[in-house]
């Protein structure tokens, strides 16, 4: 195997040493990297003939597939910037960032979507069949480490969108990092069983062209598919949020011969469904990070696991990480505090954010909780905002609460975060009323209609009254104690 030397970009780098080895397969088809190399070449022209320039915000709307990551490596040899949009959100959601990311082009990919409601007019409908007749340019723009490589949504605290931009140098060095533990070799396949709009889906991809390793991707991200593809490719490391873990122990599929690494991340553990997978000899490996920190920054071996139980484990070689007070002091060990994460793979900064400024001088200030025990790990003990991950995906309770209040009829009610066994995290909708269908047929109404499914409250409950200080202020474990909830 033989590791990008980080001065050519990394297709470009990786046709040159290794042409005729298999980068990337499908369902239906292997490509090698000087297969690869040439279509985005060929698609780089297209888009170049659509008027995509260097430093243009295009966004992508795409499921996982074989185009995205051509597409993905021809803005990157125009020297744009792409921007994956989240494919679950409700097309009126998918606007408001094209405009805040100030998107000059929108790339669909094999996808409908209606362009009626989406007010773009620099939108380009891409597929294979698109760059049949088109030659491959000869010029590519220059490799430069400092260059944002790609800007990557994720939810703040305030309910704003936050637009995290990624250099090729944080993304470089996110790998080194995770490369220290899995030791990519020649045979080694990734499997793409995440989204590549966020942060751990789009890694994979990353990490398989700087390593030149063997990128595999799965039809679709259904469970049936999922597993089909297991058996199909047989890959050797795997990224996995604690749902689709579950989904597999559920379906009693055994781990296969080439199977080095499962790393489970993407939101809490859930201790017993864990041990449940180390059991069945699976070799799962925690780990924590954030778009901020282009992805995983800690990691909690299976001998960890076994040895100290759950946590976030230990930070990389060149991670640094400790827990601080609100006066940015930095606290002993086992005090709780707000996580600090310095790192080369950090971000700059946000792209046209309202947020206070939580990054600088190769710093995240985390809105995440926890400690660090007398063994160096990390645990994760909370969130700082009313951010929560379920299945995978963030959620902001902030958002949903600000569109109760502009859309809904009814004042008085409050959000919940609680714990899920099928999705790690999820909420209660609690509404200070009568019980009423007319109120829950209207606030379905307008969550279904504004907002992706999986925003979704688990349940919606009504109190007679809700608990609140003499400022107004909610008091959110009171009515935990009240409902009878011990989760939140």
């Amino acid at each position: 195997m033989k590791v990008s030397l980080n001065k050519n970009h990394w297709l470009e780098y990786q046709t040159y040493v290794n042409p005729n080895n298999i980068s990337l397969q499908t369902n239906s088809k292997k490509y090698t990297y000087l297969e690869i190399f040439k279509l985005s070449k060929k698609t780089a022209e297209y888009f170049s003939q659509k008027g995509i320039k260097k430093n243009h915000h295009v966004s992508i709307y795409s499921e996982n597939n074989f185009e995205f990551v051509i597409a993905i490596n021809a803005l990157w040899f125009l020297g744009a910037i792409p921007i994956p949009l989240n494919i679950r959100l409700k097309e009126n959601e998918i606007e408001k960032l094209l405009i805040h990311s100030q998107t000059s082009f929108l790339i669909v990919i094999n996808m409908s979507l209606t362009i009626d409601s989406i007010q773009h007019k620099q939108k380009i409908e891409f597929s294979q069949k698109n760059i049949k007749s088109i030659n491959t340019i000869d010029r590519i723009e220059k490799f430069n480490l400092k260059n944002i490589a790609v800007m990557i949504y994720s939810s703040g605290s305030t309910g704003d969108p936050k637009l995290v931009q990624l250099s090729f140098n944080n993304l470089y060095n996110s790998f080194i990092s995770a490369n220290s533990f899995v030791n990519h070799n020649e045979k080694d396949k990734w499997l793409a069983t995440l989204p590549f709009y966020h942060i751990g889906g789009f890694s994979i991809i990353t990490r398989s062209f700087i390593s030149g390793t063997i990128l595999s991707i799965p039809k679709s991200l259904k469970e049936v598919e999922l597993i089909k593809s297991f058996n199909k490719f047989h890959p050797s490391v795997i990224s996995l949020v604690p749902t689709q873990l579950k989904r597999l122990l559920d379906n009693k599929v055994k781990p296969w011969k080439q199977l080095r690494i499962i790393f489970i991340g993407g939101g809490p553990a859930n201790e017993k469904l864990i041990q449940q997978a180390i059991d069945n000899n699976y070799p799962i490996v925690i780990v924590y990070g954030s778009t901020e920190t282009s992805s995983m920054v800690t990691l909690c071996s299976t001998e960890n696991i076994v040895k100290n139980r759950i946590s976030a484990g230990k930070p990389f070689k060149n991670v640094k990480i400790k827990i601080v007070n609100n006066e940015d002091i930095e606290l002993p060990i086992d005090e709780i505090g707000k996580i600090v994460i310095e790192s080369k793979s950090v971000a700059d900064s946000y792209f046209n954010s309202s947020e206070p400024k939580n990054i600088w001088d190769g710093k995240y200030y985390s809105n995440d909780l926890g400690k660090i025990d007398k063994k160096g790990n990390l645990h994760i003990v909370g969130r700082e905002d009313d951010v929560i991950i379920s299945g995978g995906e963030n959620i902001s309770l902030i958002e949903i609460e600000n569109l109760i209040s502009r859309k809904c009829s009814f004042n008085n009610f409050t959000t919940l975060a609680i714990k899920d066994k099928k999705w790690g995290q999820s909420y209660l909708l609690i509404i200070e009323a009568k019980k009423s269908d007319i109120i829950k047929n209207e606030v379905e109404k307008v969550l279904k209609s504004n907002m992706g499914k999986y925003k979704l409250p688990q349940r919606i409950l009504f109190v007679n009254e809700i608990p609140k200080t003499e400022l107004g202020k909610i008091k959110k474990n009171e009515l935990m104690r009240k409902l009878k909830l011990n989760d939140l």
